[in-house]
């Protein structure tokens, strides 16, 4: 078995925008691991993460959030995932010491693919080939490409086009919002980005590879519907879809305030807008759970609740306790026992909303 991550350098994850404040990894990254089979019989294998494991590099060169990947195909190592690799020639994998403390469950559901579908393309008088999947999602696209050793396939995206027909993308500030990928040989090759995701509906491909075919592929926490809406308004029903997609776009782990710039952060004034809206539309209470547990580790007891959760804003004032931001603390979770009427959310975050009440009214105020 086999485990693969970002390591360093071009690799980033959330941070403050724009070009600041990146890379909030912690000091160290590593995986604690223990995987259970139970075999016929009644035997149990386990197996661990630990100092027998070996690493090394591959195909994947940089991943970021806002960025995008380079995956250069001709690095790949093949079959390093499966039984029977030899991976003498890889270096051991480094132990380190972490504090039991400061690892939380998963609570909330999974990222996953909740939709795929084919779409069309376009070949324009330069070269260029563009791409409408006909609806705005957080996603990737998917390509089947032909083409030689050493070609490039470079892969931009936006949310909506310009006049005169390019891509927008003023409105990603300094996201690159692009994959790049460098084929390996003459073979058909399917082609999608690691570790990362983009808010679009139109893309741009720029290659001299062959494109057989695209996919996009929407992506979100995996969290069922929980409602629908249907009238006799075509506009209402386009209005009510847009605000499903909204929220599938920016459920991707964590509530965000958007899924395309370089910014995508877990804004508290965004979520407690949207805590009673999301909790009707889809069943939420795991995902909401999941995060209010974040708010209450990044909860200060000087300073109050961090406009951002995860905390990832180091400096400036909008850090913490802001009315209508940190009223997450308590609006958040009154929302979704009110929608499912399940008081175990106020049980679990009672702690935490008495202490922002503390602080923002007063211990001696009603």
């Amino acid at each position: 078995m086999g485990w693969r991550r970002l390591c360093g350098g071009a690799n980033g994850l959330l941070g403050w925008a724009p070009g600041r404040d990146r890379c909030r990894y912690g000091r160290e990254l590593g995986l604690v691991l223990q995987l259970e089979a139970d075999l016929p019989g009644g035997h149990r294998v386990v197996v661990v993460s630990d100092g027998s494991w070996r690493a090394s590099t591959g195909e994947v060169r940089a991943a970021d959030v806002y960025d995008g990947s380079i995956v250069d195909l001709r690095q790949a190592r093949p079959g390093w995932d499966g039984p029977g690799f030899d991976d003498s020639t890889w270096v051991p994998a480094a132990e380190v010491e972490i504090d039991p403390g400061l690892i939380e469950p998963r609570m909330a559901p999974s990222v996953r693919a909740i939709d795929v579908r084919g779409v069309n393309h376009e070949r324009l008088p330069d070269g260029r080939i563009r791409i409408d999947t006909g609806q705005n999602q957080a996603g990737f696209l998917r390509l089947r490409v032909r083409g030689r050793r050493g070609d490039r396939v470079t892969v931009r995206h936006a949310e909506v086009l310009e006049t005169n027909g390019e891509l927008h993308t003023r409105a990603l500030r300094s996201a690159r919002a692009t994959d790049e990928y460098i084929i390996a040989g003459e073979d058909e090759v399917v082609l999608e980005p690691p570790f990362t995701f983009h808010g679009f509906r139109h893309a741009e491909v720029a290659t001299d590879a062959r494109l057989l075919g695209a996919d996009v592929v929407a992506i979100s926490s995996n969290l069922p519907r929980r409602s629908t809406f249907s009238c006799s308004d075509d506009r209402l029903n386009r209005l009510h879809e847009n605000v499903v997609w909204s929220q599938r776009s920016n459920f991707v782990s964590i509530p965000t305030d958007c899924p395309q710039r370089d910014e995508r952060l877990g804004w508290t004034g965004d979520a407690q807008a949207f805590a009673a809206t999301a909790s009707t539309l889809a069943q939420s209470d795991s995902f909401w759970q999941s995060w209010l547990r974040d708010l209450e580790l990044d909860q200060d007891d000087e300073l109050g609740v961090p406009s951002v959760v995860p905390d990832v804003v180091l400096e400036g004032d909008a850090r913490f306790g802001r009315a209508g931001w940190a009223d997450a603390t308590t609006i958040v979770p009154w929302a979704v026992y009110e929608s499912y009427g399940d008081p175990t959310i106020l049980q679990r975050q009672f702690g935490s909303m008495r202490r922002w009440d503390h602080q923002a009214v007063g211990p001696g105020r009603k």
